[in-house]
């Protein structure tokens, strides 16, 4: 190569979305993310069955979208309200921590499995149970309704997360 280049390295790309000079703009009328137990415990097992195993699609973020509970839940204004919160969380909780419990069992069988797999020679028997079992977890994870399940999960953390954030903010009131 000679000569002078046409682009310096460090110039900004105009043809790509955003800049240097921009930052995007927070939304903080969004619910924050707060990892549940099932995404803690389906890491597990480790970054290299995460590598050799990747799954593009079922579990992706296509829940991005999340409901504003902000319209159905606005701030309370007196003692009332707060009760009927408090019981609305309540009753809702219930369901959270069950379908909770019932995504964390899956996903700890799953990395169970995978530890199997990482303990046994390829083709032995032991290994193909285990990839067996694997194999039956992760199309049980591809099922309707354990898609459906994890979306109503989602969605009643959010919810959950959302009324909290109301309560607080209630009692923290001068």
């Amino acid at each position: 190569v000679s000569g002078d280049p046409e682009v310096l390295v460090h110039d900004g790309n105009e043809n790509v979305g955003g800049s240097r000079d921009f930052l995007d703009q927070a939304h903080f009328n969004k619910p924050l993310y707060l990892p549940g137990d099932s995404d803690i415990s389906s890491f597990v097992g480790g970054v290299n069955s995460k590598l050799k195993d990747y799954d593009t699609g079922v579990e992706s973020g296509d829940d991005l979208d999340e409901n504003d509970f902000s319209v159905l839940f606005p701030p309370i204004v007196d003692e009332q309200e707060r009760l009927a919160y408090k019981r609305e969380f309540d009753q809702e909780h219930v369901e959270y921590k069950n379908l909770q419990a019932e995504l964390d069992a899956i996903n700890q069988d799953l990395a169970e499995a995978d530890r199997e797999l990482d303990r046994h020679s390829e083709g032995s028997p032991q290994f193909l149970d285990a990839l067996n079992e694997y194999t039956e977890l992760k199309n049980l994870k591809k099922t309707p309704d354990y898609q459906s399940k994890k979306r109503r999960c989602k969605h009643l953390r959010s919810k959950l997360s959302h009324i909290k954030r109301m309560i607080s903010d209630y009692d923290r009131r001068p």
